[in-house]
């Protein structure tokens, strides 16, 4: 599993596998996968241990990236995420971030913030469809929040089961 760990849906174990993405463990190669999965192991191996609350793999053979944020969510791993979407080329791929597992409030000032930054990156390149899945009130209204302050030419939903914001996704294939 090139995510580490299943995400806990009252029961149901939903993990990367499960959204059918065929993702390894590594840095991009000739399958055209990207897993955040080995700089994590990297970092590790370096030392740099402890909580990793913004996970994300990008599948340039499906032109998906998915994310899923647990725990508290610091600002410059929002920075990271951006950056390697920029640095993959994956802008205009189609994007699940799911957001259930959030805990802690995002406040106004970092939304805005980085919808700021997809708004800057929209003026230059083609920004894709994006759903956001979020199963919780507090997860959903942070999610409204995001769209609210990142208003740009693109797709843009907000689910509450993973498997509906898939479905909506496969439709931009």
């Amino acid at each position: 599993m090139a995510f580490g760990g299943k995400l806990d849906r009252g029961g149901a174990a939903i993990g990367l596998d499960d959204l059918d993405i065929g993702c390894v463990d590594g840095e991009e190669g000739a399958n055209g996968l990207y897993s955040h999965e080995a700089d994590l192991a990297a970092n590790t191996r370096r030392g740099q241990t402890g909580n990793v609350p913004l996970q994300w793999t990008i599948s340039h053979p499906q032109r998906l990236v998915l994310a899923v944020a647990k725990g508290e969510v610091a600002p410059h791993e929002f920075s990271n995420y951006l950056a390697a979407i920029d640095d993959a080329k994956a802008s205009g791929y189609r994007k699940m971030f799911d957001i259930t597992g959030l805990t802690g409030e995002l406040g106004d000032s970092l939304l805005r913030s980085v919808g700021r930054a997809v708004q800057e990156r929209a003026r230059e390149v083609t920004i894709g469809p994006i759903a956001i899945v979020a199963t919780s009130d507090e997860a959903y209204f942070q999610a409204v929040a995001y769209a609210d302050f990142a208003k740009v030419d693109r797709p843009l939903r907000i689910f509450r089961e993973l498997h509906e914001a898939r479905r909506w996704l496969d439709s931009f294939t």
